[in-house]
């Protein structure tokens, strides 16, 4: 039945939840984070600590030993996350979320990716991330 899973998908379920920071707060957090990107010619940010993936994404979870992401690039955030929260991530997220199938542990590489535009994405490639 595993294999019969998507490997990522995007969980839209229910609607946005509250947050302790605005809409406008959180944007221009992201917003600061491109423009120093754009100032450096970086294509991509990838975030995997608990603390950037909440100050740039507004989510804080418990990562129950699965891993967890967040992507910004010049036109989207995305979190990369496992499927054992449902629809959650995307709910509490500034930015949009893809979950990963827990099938086999390597499928968070795999999912990373995909968001990425696309000289970062040749990048993720080369070093299998």
């Amino acid at each position: 039945m595993a294999q019969d899973m998507t490997r990522l998908q995007v969980i839209e379920n229910g609607e946005k939840s509250w947050s302790p920071f605005s809409p406008a707060e959180m944007q221009g957090r992201q917003d600061r984070l491109r423009a120093r990107m754009e100032a450096l010619g970086v294509d991509a940010c990838l975030f995997t600590s608990y603390h950037n993936i909440c100050y740039f994404s507004g989510f804080l979870y418990c990562a129950f030993g699965r891993r967890f992401g967040f992507i910004v690039d010049d036109e989207a955030a995305t979190a990369v996350v496992p499927g054992i929260d449902g629809g959650q991530p995307w709910r509490r997220v500034h930015g949009t979320a893809l979950t990963y199938r827990l099938a086999q542990g390597q499928l968070f590489p795999c999912g990373v990716g995909d968001p990425l535009p696309g000289r970062a994405q040749a990048e993720a490639a080369r070093y299998r991330i």
